[in-house]
């Protein structure tokens, strides 16, 4: 899936991560989604996919808990959120001012892989994650 930083709408993300998580978890439902995150209707981020529902300022936070996100990560998500959701012209242009201030924050926080990389060409091989996933009860599969 491709990081955060690359979505100006945050309705596709939220699809592609949750064909992601269908690829290599077969039950992950949205029911499972709404549990993990705290809400109380089971198929609320399908209505948001959908363009049926809003995400408000009080549920960024369960989505970004859901969606395992860094609190840079959270605050990119809640800019685009609101960009993508903005009325006005003021209310688009702070929110885009702010997804660059994020995106930016996000992309110095991270190492790039090639300069972290003991084998020379910038390849990494990352364990398999074996350990049972505490919040959703799944046992992931695949490499990070």
């Amino acid at each position: 899936m491709k990081p955060l930083v690359v979505y100006k709408d945050y309705r596709l993300f939220l699809r592609d991560f949750y064909r992601e998580k269908k690829k290599f978890h077969y039950c992950y439902s949205f029911r499972l989604f709404s549990r993990v995150a705290g809400f109380a209707s089971p198929n609320f981020l399908k209505l948001v996919m959908d363009g049926r529902r809003n995400i408000s300022r009080d549920s960024i936070p369960k989505f970004g808990k859901a969606l395992k996100l860094t609190p840079t990560e959270i605050e990119y998500f809640e800019h685009l959120v609101f960009w993508n959701q903005g009325k006005s012209d003021y209310e688009k242009t702070y929110h885009a001012k702010m997804l660059d201030q994020c995106k930016e924050s996000i992309l110095t926080d991270r190492t790039p892989v090639a300069a972290a990389s003991p084998v020379p060409g910038g390849t990494v091989a990352m364990p398999v994650r074996v350990a049972q996933d505490e919040e959703s009860g799944l046992k992931p599969t695949g490499t990070y």
